[in-house]
């Protein structure tokens, strides 16, 4: 299968995964979300935390280490 071909399906499922949560507001059930995107940020080796002023309504912090000293975003 071709590089874009599978990156197409790999994104296709992805969105599907991520439609199938109910988020909706309200109540504005996300968490179930954010954790499967948190493990899927983990994997691909980026630091999550899950940071929620509101119980059950998370946001999702994730950062990804750059391999330079040059500047940041």
């Amino acid at each position: 299968m071709p590089e874009s071909a599978q990156l197409e399906r790999r994104t296709t499922e992805l969105l599907q995964r991520l439609i199938r949560f109910n988020t909706v507001n309200p109540p504005g059930a996300e968490e179930e979300a954010q954790h499967y995107l948190r493990g899927m940020l983990e994997e691909a080796g980026f630091e999550c935390e899950l940071l929620a002023s509101v119980p059950g309504r998370p946001n999702l912090l994730a950062r990804l280490r750059g391999r330079s000293d040059g500047p940041r975003l």
